[in-house]
């Protein structure tokens, strides 16, 4: 008996096949002035944070994406849409290797940043009763970094503000963060952060 050959073809699809699809060409089309859109228009969502140029905001579950430094832990809490955020190092002992509990800003912040004062307003609140003190901070790569800024801090919610000239030199590399240490003296007296606000401001506001 003669054996009879057959060709089957692969499952899958043929790029090539795909590609001289004139329908593959306006999908692609579509899809890729989307992206151009999205890129472009006046504000949207970079890592869950709220941004039109000008004002950044975080808030709610985006704030799970806070980084904790060394000596720092952070996490999020649903019931008071709030990163709980805690020392378990003294500021003394590990606040000059880490900016505490961390906000990475995105690039195109840090970019229109440069040369202009940033205001940032950070609202949190102590979770127990016994009164405690919070650091804030502006932290550049290589080009300097804001002072500390103190925050009294007990249980009511209060908006915390300072402000930084992000200085003419500072280069964009993904390097820029907002730092919180939640408790100077390490003590792990947890402290509860609603909302994190990033303003640039004219130069001569």
């Amino acid at each position: 008996m003669s054996e009879t050959g057959t060709s089957r073809k692969q499952a899958g699809f043929d790029l090539w096949v795909l590609a001289s699809d004139p329908v593959f060409y306006l999908v692609a089309s579509l899809v890729v002035a989307g992206m151009i859109w999205f890129a472009m228009s006046g504000e949207q969502e970079t890592r869950g944070f709220s941004f039109d140029g000008r004002h950044l905001v975080i808030e709610g579950e985006a704030l799970a994406g806070l980084v904790p430094g060394p000596g720092t832990e952070s996490d999020y809490v649903p019931t008071e849409e709030a990163a709980r955020i805690t020392a378990n190092a003294s500021f003394e002992q590990a606040g000059t290797m880490s900016a505490g509990v961390g906000l990475l800003l995105p690039r195109a912040f840090e970019e229109d940043a440069i040369g202009h004062p940033v205001e940032v307003s950070i609202e949190m609140r102590a979770m127990r009763g016994d009164h405690t003190e919070a650091y804030m901070s502006y932290f550049t790569a290589q080009a300097g970094d804001s002072p500390r800024h103190v925050a009294e801090l007990d249980e009511d919610w209060q908006t915390y503000t300072f402000v930084f000239d992000v200085p003419a030199n500072a280069v964009a590399n993904d390097q820029e963060w907002i730092g919180i240490w939640p408790d100077l003296d390490g003590l792990e007296r947890p402290v509860l952060v609603r909302r994190i606000e990033a303003r640039i401001l004219d130069t001569n506001e």
